[in-house]
């Protein structure tokens, strides 16, 4: 049976090309576990699980006619390190994901144009489930995919693939400009810091709710006030990206390509002027409306009919270069960038957890990625530049909205290297 894509799907392309010989693009999820961590036992673990996941068991090369990908029967490997890796390299066995471990701490490092949020937390579950029934037992199975769980085509399918060609918009003046925390705030450029941040849900939930948000619409506010706070007399207003998954639009609930719409955020003068409940309604309603299958649904067929549209460039240099130029752009299109996968949905697994991050590809000025397990949101906030003001502003939002917090680390970004193939 054929249960893995030779070629680059729709969703996934623009990511690909765009990003490929130009920059990691790669997730790291660290997970710090309640005991230290028995390699013997992982490595059994990640044996079992890649068994469950022969469609993610690829390594991406480059031929003639563009990226495509191999399937790749090497083991996937088990490194005891925490220093940064290079997948799809001779030291992962040319895998595009791998798993290292140290101490407490098991890393899952993810090549991610070939899999968004939805998907690495599906290949988590059950690398952690296949780990802790091992080990300590009574690990409920619900939800998770199991080696003896069959394979749905659609586990391995892009529903980008099916939707149909529409009438692209035609190219005109460029979209309004936004507030750029580097060419316009002055920010020093650098290689991403990444700060993690936890905050009790005891404490932010009811916030939320008493304000008429979600923990991640919140989240995308106070960064904004942040930002405003810093830079009042900014020429641009501050736009936020917020990541929706739009697989139950595409009504496509499995899956573990790239499958994102946007959600934007807009921090306008008028808005700045409400009170705060009413700037928390706000955006819940920006969020509604925008996450309406009537808006929805179009532009991921916008974005299908643009990816298939590159893919005729004939020359592969110049269809990596217009690709580039469109991740390039995607980076100057937004302020900042949240994106928070939801609640962890597997209460067996936590008492064995203590920690929770996930590290992204550091294209963007500013991102914040979310992940709520063990009654803890664990924020991960990443910048591209020197100066700490805005993190530093928006833990003043936390503390004076009576939301108390704890800053767990500052350090450089430590997603894997993704060199160029062959």
């Amino acid at each position: 049976m054929h249960i893995f894509q030779k070629e680059v799907t729709t969703g996934d392309f623009i990511s690909v090309y765009g990003t490929v010989g130009y920059l990691d693009y790669t997730v790291r999820r660290r997970i710090k576990m309640s005991e230290e961590i028995d390699g013997d036992l992982l490595k059994k673990a990640v044996r079992i699980t890649a068994e469950r996941y022969p469609y993610l068991c690829v390594q991406l090369r480059l031929g003639p006619e563009g990226f495509y990908y191999d399937p790749n029967p090497s083991p996937i490997a088990v490194i005891n390190t925490s220093e940064k890796i290079r997948l799809n390299s001779e030291e992962t066995n040319y895998h595009v994901w791998a798993i290292c471990y140290e101490d407490k701490n098991l890393f899952i490092d993810v090549f991610h144009g070939l899999c968004d949020g939805i998907g690495l937390s599906a290949l988590t579950a059950t690398l952690l489930y296949y780990y802790l029934e091992e080990r300590y037992g009574g690990i409920k199975k619900d939800g998770i995919y199991m080696m003896d769980t069959p394979i749905d085509p659609r586990e391995y399918e892009d529903p980008l693939d099916d939707l149909p060609d529409v009438v692209l918009p035609e190219s005109s003046a460029a979209s309004t400009p936004v507030h750029d925390l580097i060419n316009d705030a002055g920010m020093t450029p650098c290689e991403t810091i990444v700060d993690d941040v936890m905050i009790r849900e005891s404490e932010f939930l009811p916030f939320t709710s008493m304000n008429d948000a979600s923990p991640g619409t919140m989240v995308a506010l106070l960064i904004a006030r942040a930002i405003d706070e810093c830079d009042p007399d900014r020429e641009h207003e501050i736009l936020g990206h917020y990541a929706m998954n739009a697989r139950p639009v595409l009504k496509a609930p499995y899956g573990h390509h790239n499958c994102l719409s946007t959600i934007n955020l807009t921090y306008t003068d008028r808005l700045k002027k409400m009170p705060f409940s009413e700037q928390c309604t706000a955006y819940r309603g920006m969020t509604f409306l925008q996450s309406d299958a009537d808006r929805v649904r179009p532009g991921m067929e916008t974005m299908a009919t643009l990816a298939r549209s590159l893919a005729k460039i004939p020359d592969v240099s110049a269809r990596r270069d217009a690709c580039h130029q469109i991740i390039q752009a995607s980076c100057t299109a937004y302020t900042y960038v949240v994106s928070y996968t939801g609640q962890w949905k597997i209460p067996s697994m936590e008492p064995y957890i203590r920690e929770f991050w996930t590290h992204a590809p550091g294209a963007l000025p500013l991102i914040v990625e979310i992940k709520s397990i063990n009654g803890i949101l664990f924020l991960s906030i990443q910048r591209n530049f020197r100066e700490n003001r805005y993190i530093k502003a928006f833990l003043r939002q936390l503390k004076e909205n009576g939301i108390s917090y704890m800053t767990l680390k500052t350090m450089p970004n430590d997603i894997s290297e993704f060199p160029m193939p062959v």
